[in-house]
């Protein structure tokens, strides 16, 4: 193994693995809309599973086809403050080449995962996935 292929290995296991709770939050609805020619809204609805209030959160959302190939992914806004057991929602308008290609897929062969990556709870206590 010569130098730089060496080097390139100790780059790509010296990188930072982020870990995800793919349980405490979930995707339960989606809906995609055109709002005009260039741009979608995308609503989603989710439900929060943990067991304390949270007032903040580092989670993203991903959406692949059923095949594994991905479709595209949005961070979920940090300043969530959730109750447990509740739902809510997030509405994001898209532009084109983004999530456009949900306007044509069956729901059936769209796959969705929650990485929640870490939270802060509503006592100031933080808890980081990893």
């Amino acid at each position: 193994m010569g130098f730089k292929t060496l080097a390139a290995v100790i780059m790509v296991f010296s990188q930072p693995v982020v870990a995800c709770n793919y349980d405490l939050v979930t995707l339960t609805d989606w809906e995609i809309t055109p709002e005009n020619d260039r741009l979608n809204i995308l609503n989603t609805t989710f439900l929060f599973t943990g067991e304390r209030e949270i007032r903040m959160i580092d989670a993203s959302v991903r959406f692949s086809d059923i095949l594994g190939g991905n479709i595209a992914s949005f961070a979920m806004d940090r300043d969530l403050r959730i109750e447990p057991g509740a739902e809510f929602n997030q509405t994001g308008r898209w532009g084109m080449y983004t999530f456009e290609r949900l306007l044509d897929m069956e729901q059936a062969d769209v796959e969705t995962r929650v990485c929640v990556r870490g939270v802060i709870y509503v006592d100031g206590t933080s808890e980081v996935f990893g």
